[in-house]
C-alpha cells in the first residue's frame, strides 16, 4: 500500500492526470478491512448482549427468590394492634408450624369481656345493667363500668 501512494503521489507531481482506478485499488483493501473489524466488533457487542441480558435474567430470578425468602421470614400481623402475650423472645428462633407465637390485641377495637357466673348469681343479672369490673392485674386497683350485653340462660350454653 505504501508503494500504491508514492506511484500516485509521483504522478500527481509528474501533472499527469490521476488514474482513478488505481484509486479503487487502493482503498479496496481498506474497506475490506474496516467491513470486516465492524462486523467483528458488532458480532463481539451482539455476544456480549446475550449475555449481558442471560445475567440479568439469572439476577431476576435470584431477587425474585430472594424477596419470596424475605417475605417468608418476616411476620405480619393482619391488623394493627398491641401484642399481648408473646411465645418466644429469642430472635431467629424456628418455631413448628401452626404455633401460636403471640396474641394480638387489635388497634382501635372495643373490649370485650367474658364473665363467667356461678349458677346461682346468673339470675340476678341481666342484659343492659351496668356491670362494676375489678382489674386486679394492674399495681394499681382499677374498675371499669360497662353494659352486661348477653347472659347465656344455661350452664354451659350460650344464645
Amino acid at each position: 500500500m505504501v508503494q500504491t501512494r508514492r506511484n500516485l503521489t509521483f504522478r500527481y507531481a509528474d501533472g499527469q492526470s490521476p488514474v482513478y482506478e488505481n484509486f479503487s485499488l487502493a482503498i479496496e483493501p481498506g474497506e475490506r478491512r474496516i467491513a470486516q473489524l465492524g462486523a467483528s466488533y458488532r458480532a463481539q457487542l451482539q455476544g456480549e448482549r446475550i449475555e449481558s441480558e442471560a445475567q440479568i435474567s439469572r439476577l431476576t430470578q435470584e431477587l425474585a427468590k430472594l424477596r419470596h425468602r424475605q417475605g417468608l421470614s418476616e411476620l405480619r400481623a393482619p391488623a394493627h394492634g398491641v401484642v399481648k402475650d408473646l411465645a418466644t423472645h429469642t430472635p431467629g428462633a424456628v418455631l413448628a408450624p401452626g404455633t401460636v407465637l403471640m396474641t394480638l390485641v387489635p388497634e382501635g377495637e372495643a373490649l370485650v369481656a367474658e364473665v363467667w357466673l356461678a349458677n346461682q348469681d346468673a339470675g340476678f343479672v341481666a342484659s343492659g345493667q351496668i356491670a362494676k369490673l375489678k382489674l386486679a392485674e394492674r399495681t394499681v386497683l382499677e374498675y371499669l363500668l360497662s353494659p352486661v350485653q348477653k347472659v347465656a340462660h344455661e350452664a354451659g350454653r350460650e344464645r
